[in-house]
């Protein structure tokens, strides 16, 4: 895909942040075999190798046949993952409950002891009733606790982990709230955009006196956060930033112990299609002929209602002749047909920070650098465009062979 010397160093000056692509976790059904990777965050642990054999695998082990999924041990849970104590009682201790389950959620029998791993002396747990006590104030960061249980007959062996902050003694003032509702003027909801990138969404909490404990800024709390679809949304367990997959629904859930009190929160989050798109617009020489190139990022062009795209002419494609000889087309000037243009309204955008103003509705007029007139702004090489209503609509140019473009909108409707 070319592009101009313009462009290409407004993207190099600011360029987007990367993707954070993380896993996408098994479905219940593929519970009995090991995942390539984590576990969900509530279940926090994959498989264990052990001597050799893939310990949750489908096939035999130890001349075993495999676990049908209802009794397959597939993860460990514990009942908090994010414990706040103060030195004084009775605020300095909780009783840790460790559930070993199957891929659905359901408890899992008959398997052996569970063992609690302390990473410092800050705290102590007993190995019978899972009884933790605070011994000492933990530093920045808090003290982590692994909890472990194996299934010692077919080598399977799963893990979660629980932090643990301990103050010297308790806030004067109580919890009131504990929210991950969104602050005025914001919603539930984001955009599948290019950018996707990460956005922050922590615990909104307050005392009774109405004092922030937690917001956007910092949270005197420790709180573990999960996804219930991840392939949808992650979110950091410990921070609460969120890194959209793709579209759809998932709920966020934070949770906490907060001195002799269970705290959680959910929200349902809806990741909507693209609002924005950038459609490059390119020309090449096929057997002589130039030809109009549509290059979009993400190739396939699924929007939502009210969508912009933004056409933007490229001049730095060189074609080849029959004949061998080249040709760079420096004074190309592009034009964009659509099929339904009544219904492409106008759209003013903007591109890496620079205004973008509006110029008109339907069809693209050609546009482009032309150095013979003096046209050869940045803002001569932009066009932008609205897609009111759902449809597909087909775009592609007129004054060469062009190809087409085929940009969908869709009205959401995630339930």
């Amino acid at each position: 895909m070319g592009a101009s010397t313009v462009e290409r160093e407004l993207m190099q000056a600011q360029r987007p942040p990367s993707i954070d692509r993380r896993p996408t976790w098994p479905t219940a059904a593929q519970a009995w075999r090991c995942p390539r990777g984590l576990a969900h965050p509530l279940l926090v642990l994959g498989c264990v190798l052990s001597s050799g054999a893939l310990s949750c695998s489908g096939d035999t082990v130890n001349g075993l046949p495999p676990l049908p999924p209802a009794q397959a041990y597939w993860a460990l849970q514990v009942n908090y993952y994010a414990v706040n104590l103060a030195l004084a009682a009775p605020y300095d201790t909780v009783h840790l409950v460790a559930t070993p389950v199957n891929a659905v959620g359901t408890p899992v029998t008959g398997l052996g002891k569970i063992v609690y791993t302390v990473t410092d002396s800050t705290v102590t747990v007993d190995s019978t009733t899972g009884l933790l006590t605070a011994r000492y104030v933990t530093e920045s960061g808090g003290t982590q606790i692994i909890v472990s249980l194996q299934d010692t007959l077919h080598r399977v062996t799963h893990a979660a982990t629980v932090t643990v902050q301990v103050t010297p003694t308790v806030p004067p003032v109580p919890i009131r709230s504990f929210s991950l509702q969104p602050v005025p003027g914001d919603s539930a909801k984001r955009a599948f955009d290019f950018q996707r990138g990460q956005f922050n969404w922590p615990v909104t909490a307050l005392d009774a006196n109405g004092d922030t404990v937690c917001n956007a800024n910092a949270c005197a709390l420790n709180v573990f956060y999960t996804s219930s679809n991840p392939g949808v949304a992650t979110i950091d367990p410990a921070m609460g930033s969120v890194t959209v997959q793709d579209t759809g629904l998932v709920t966020f859930t934070a949770t906490a112990w907060v001195y002799g009190a269970p705290e959680q929160a959910s929200l349902a989050f809806v990741v909507g299609y693209a609002l924005n798109q950038y459609i490059n617009l390119t020309v090449d020489t096929v057997l002589g002929k130039p030809i109009v190139r549509f290059n979009s990022f993400p190739p396939v062009l699924t929007l939502g209602v009210g969508a912009k795209a933004l056409f933007l002419a490229n001049y730095d494609s060189a074609g080849v002749f029959i004949d061998g000889s080249t040709i760079t087309y420096s004074n190309w000037r592009y034009n964009v047909v659509f099929d339904d243009s009544v219904e492409v309204d106008s759209a003013s955008d903007s591109y890496f920070g620079i205004p973008i103003p509006a110029s008109g509705r339907g069809n693209i007029s050609p546009f482009g650098d032309d150095t013979a007139t003096g046209l050869n702004s940045f803002l001569a090489n932009a066009r932008a465009r609205s897609f009111p209503i759902p449809g597909v609509f087909k775009a592609y140019s007129t004054v060469s062979t062009s190809d087409t473009e085929n940009i969908t909108i869709k009205k959401e409707n995630f339930r």
